[in-house]
């Protein structure tokens, strides 16, 4: 039982990398398509990894899901104020 959470909060941690990695990637919102299918499977995996005894690796993923959101937006932002 306990290492089905730690299964669950490594794919949100890996999830979380791929969206942090390809989120601010706006050119034909191919992100779209490449970050936020990720970002959605990392969000239901660490909701499903917050009953884990370790919240270490759910904090971890967390925080790597929220940057990836605040970046991605960013660019979002930036993009369009400044093309």
């Amino acid at each position: 039982m306990k290492n089905r959470f730690t299964v669950y909060n490594v794919i949100a941690i890996l999830c979380g990398i791929w969206f942090l990695a390809f989120g601010w990637v706006w050119a034909w919102y191919a992100n779209v398509f490449i970050a936020y299918p990720f970002a959605i499977l990392g969000f239901f995996m660490w909701l499903a990894g917050r009953k884990a005894e370790n919240k270490t690796l759910n904090k971890i993923a967390g925080y790597i899901l929220l940057v990836g959101l605040v970046v991605s937006l960013g660019f979002l932002v930036a993009l369009l104020i400044f093309n």
